[in-house]
């Protein structure tokens, strides 16, 4: 139970720090059409999901840092390889 309260929380919280942006220039411009989905979503859920994972594997504090920010340098490289028009 408690993992799931975790997965949840981060994963809020990484969508807001994603969307913060699109959210203010929203308010700022209210046609403002939504940012792209991997960006948005896909990405947030995923480092949501890692933290998640990190933080049950009850590392230290900075080693989950360490490897958090590996892995999203490696997620944005992967996805913008797709992504490329």
């Amino acid at each position: 139970m408690l993992f799931v309260i975790s997965l949840i929380l981060n994963i809020l919280v990484f969508l807001l720090l994603f969307n913060l942006p699109w959210l203010v220039e929203r308010r700022k411009r209210p046609g403002q059409p939504g940012g792209p989905p991997f960006k948005s979503v896909v990405m947030p859920v995923t480092l949501g999901v890692a933290l998640t994972i990190l933080d049950a594997m009850r590392l230290q504090f900075f080693m989950q840092m360490g490897i958090l920010m590996v892995l999203a340098a490696v997620l944005y490289g992967i996805f913008s390889i797709f992504l490329r028009k």
